[in-house]
């Protein structure tokens, strides 16, 4: 059914973490003005960079779609209007086109090599991105709340407070202490 309605299309699989952002950057150079990204918070994440490099667009012209089936899918929850499968794939159809922010965060990886990453929705560290590690490497069974919930209670248990020095825009840095005692 999707095919009549999309017309062609080439599916791409992703096997482990990058591979979306690489897939979507080779795709967008080759040519290609749409991506649509079928997953959930993380893959949609790796879809948005591989549009991106340092300067900026790679194709501003080039279209992202997104049809979510992923654990958590924060960015169907707080940005689209209506979630299931199938009314995302309705407005793909209908070419219904909406523009978002993206952010940039410039930071240094645990080598100490300078990085960035372009986010939508949020950007998650410290416990944060502890939480969503741990739900990434361990077992869904239970389902995603249930995931989310006990990362989150392991978490607060095993993590330390953490020193992080960051600055917005051009402002002067911060330093500060996350998740310290009250």
């Amino acid at each position: 059914m999707s095919r009549e309605r999309l017309g062609a299309f080439e599916t791409c699989m992703t096997t482990g973490p990058g591979d979306a952002t690489q897939l979507t950057r080779r795709k967008l150079l080759e040519g290609c003005n749409r991506v649509v990204c079928v997953g959930g918070d993380g893959t949609l994440n790796e879809v948005a960079n591989g549009f991106m490099d340092e300067s900026g667009p790679l194709r501003p012209e080039a279209l992202r779609g997104f049809l979510p089936n992923g654990t958590g899918c924060d960015f169907r929850r707080t940005v689209c209007a209506n979630t299931s499968l199938k009314n995302s794939l309705d407005m793909i159809c209908a070419g219904q086109i909406r523009t978002i922010d993206l952010g940039r965060v410039k930071y240094q990886d645990h080598a100490g090599r300078s990085c960035i990453r372009h986010f939508h929705n949020i950007t998650s560290l410290g416990l944060g991105g502890k939480v969503v590690d741990r739900v990434n490497h361990t077992s869904k069974a239970c389902g995603p709340f249930l995931s989310f919930i006990w990362a989150t209670l392991v978490g607060i248990f095993v993590y330390g407070k953490k020193h992080v020095r960051f600055h917005v825009d051009e402002g002067l840095p911060q330093d500060v202490t996350i998740l310290k005692p009250q």
